[in-house]
């Protein structure tokens, strides 16, 4: 009964069963119980962007940080505000630099600085970033996976390929290292490397379909166009509701010319799952096939249906 957690849990249930008004109570009372303690202050937030009052949200922040200066997950909470309502980067930059540090013996606010840095562009930055993460942490896996994308991402391909080597040593029945491993290699331009890799990453994980997914890119980056669409094939087979194996044959289809092939396979991909990137995929091999008309059939109809679909008008653009 002293404890803020059944309160936390019991707002999240009632949040999960629509009882705003009963969410919002429990979720006081658990900062009454225990003014310290960060998630009903999250959850308060979460409810303020729901109810599209993101500034009751910063005010909430706001109140903790000079309540609990120490606390680098409301810090972190206010960078991810500020990246969702659209601040500068460096805005969101200075907020998780603070996070990191108030607590530098904690790797997630070291790793979402560097993904950060990553998303802006300024892989120099997040470099050095992980760097600084690495020394304060050397023992951390998710730390040297954060210093091996800074690393791609900074250009210094072959010390992020030593990176992962290093990381999928230590963790070998881990398959996500052996992709990331493929990706340096790939950029190192070693592609029967990065082959290696991810076969090494499918008899881990036969089912991955991001594996899969890679193994075709690496495929039609080594011209091996006629595997890609085995695997895109097998994709279809394994995963029958799902929307990667129909884009794969497409995006091997349209770098042979196929278009009808490639325009057959993007509708059915979107029978699956209707994605904007696909509806513009197949707007382009409708132009690149000579069907100006049927290209324009599709973007009126995905506007009628999308009407607020940034994406999709900003390709159009």
């Amino acid at each position: 009964p002293d404890q803020a957690l059944p309160l936390q849990l019991r707002g999240r249930v009632l949040t999960l069963k629509n009882d705003l008004p009963g969410a919002v109570k429990s979720f006081e009372a658990a900062m009454a119980k225990e003014p310290a303690y960060f998630p009903p202050v999250a959850s308060l937030a979460a409810l303020d962007l729901v109810a599209k009052k993101p500034e009751e949200a910063r005010k909430r922040f706001n109140a903790f940080i000079q309540a609990q200066p120490k606390s680098w997950q409301a810090r972190l909470a206010m960078a991810e505000l500020d990246a969702r309502i659209g601040a500068p980067a460096a805005t969101v930059t200075a907020s998780l630099r603070e996070a990191v540090k108030i607590n530098p013996s904690e790797p997630r606010p070291h790793i979402v600085l560097v993904n950060h840095l990553i998303g802006v562009g300024d892989g120099k930055a997040a470099l050095l970033a992980a760097q600084d993460a690495a020394a304060a942490l050397p023992n951390s896996y998710e730390v040297m996976d954060a210093q091996g994308r800074a690393e791609l991402a900074a250009g210094d391909n072959q010390r992020a390929v030593s990176t992962f080597k290093k990381l999928a040593g230590l963790q070998p029945r881990n398959a996500a290292h052996e992709l990331r491993l493929a990706d340096a290699y790939v950029a190192t331009k070693d592609l029967e490397a990065a082959g290696n890799s991810l076969r090494r990453a499918a008899q881990l994980q036969p089912d991955n379909v991001n594996v899969q997914r890679a193994l075709a890119r690496l495929a039609m980056m080594d011209k091996r166009p006629a595997d890609a669409l085995k695997i895109a094939r097998d994709l279809q087979q394994r995963h029958p509701k799902d929307a990667l194996g129909h884009n794969i044959e497409a995006e091997v289809e349209a770098s042979r010319q196929n278009w009808d092939a490639a325009q057959a396979a993007y509708r059915a991909s979107l029978q699956r799952v209707k994605s904007a990137d696909t509806a513009a995929k197949l707007h382009t091999v409708l132009l690149a096939s000579g069907k100006a008309a049927d290209a324009d059939r599709l973007a009126a109809d995905w506007l009628k249906a999308n009407p607020k679909d940034a994406a999709f008008n900003y390709y159009l653009g």
